[in-house]
């Protein structure tokens, strides 16, 4: 089930009313799945462009912050998610609103996020569209922006909004179908892989252990000579 989960995240979509009894289920599209994944990284993972701490968040809890701006030259825009709409931050002539601070970000900043964040924080959601056509645009979207370390301080949240702009409005609103409205054909299988962790485990390992080996008579070899 832990692989299923991780690789088809939404064959479970229907649990809580198939099998729990629920009215209802928390999220019926995927854009809903996304939008509340985004609220909840908004609220562990908060954007570091904005703030004087040099600590880098590395897990949970992330450490503490005060932010210092709205938001950065980079992310500023999709603070009109939030509520603030373009006349909060901006006058009548354009010009920027004292209300409304925006932090320089020129895309070089020092990476408050490590890698292995960002690797964490898209994992669970590189199978969201398994079985859609878009499904392997979508993973190498997400992979490009986990390297990418000039958005990187904007946020886990901020970086999975923009991968939705890539994502076409008819797949993100799709509605999931009812179980018991599933033909046999459309319900979803998950094959676990033929070898499991501990072999695989076991098999790295051996190699790890075969590359020192090697490396040991190496340096002998160099040492008689």
């Amino acid at each position: 089930l832990g692989r299923a989960a991780r690789d088809i995240p939404c064959m479970f979509w229907d649990v809580d009313r198939y099998f729990y009894g629920e009215p209802a289920n928390p999220c019926n599209t995927r854009r809903e799945v996304l939008d509340k994944y985004c609220a909840y990284l908004d609220r562990v993972y908060p954007r570091r462009c904005c703030d004087s701490n040099d600590e880098v968040t590395k897990r949970i809890p992330s450490p503490e912050i005060e932010l210092l701006f709205d938001g950065c030259t980079i992310c500023q825009p999709r603070n009109t998610d939030a509520g603030i709409g373009d006349d909060d931050h901006n006058g009548a002539n354009g010009t920027t609103n004292s209300s409304y601070s925006i932090a320089p970000n020129d895309g070089k900043q020092k990476p408050k996020f490590t890698v292995h964040v960002m690797g964490r924080v898209l994992q669970p959601i590189l199978g969201l569209f398994h079985g859609l056509a878009h499904s392997r645009k979508f993973r190498r979207t997400c992979d490009e922006y986990r390297m990418d370390q000039s958005v990187r301080n904007c946020g886990p949240a901020f970086i999975i909004r923009e991968i939705m702009k890539t994502v076409p409005d008819n797949l993100l609103d799709r509605q999931f179908v009812r179980t018991e409205d599933l033909s046999k054909e459309d319900v979803p299988v998950h094959v676990a892989p033929a070898v499991d962790c501990c072999q695989q485990r076991e098999l790295a390992l051996a190699r790890r252990r075969k590359h020192l080996e090697a490396r040991q008579r190496k340096k002998l070899g160099n040492a008689k000579s």
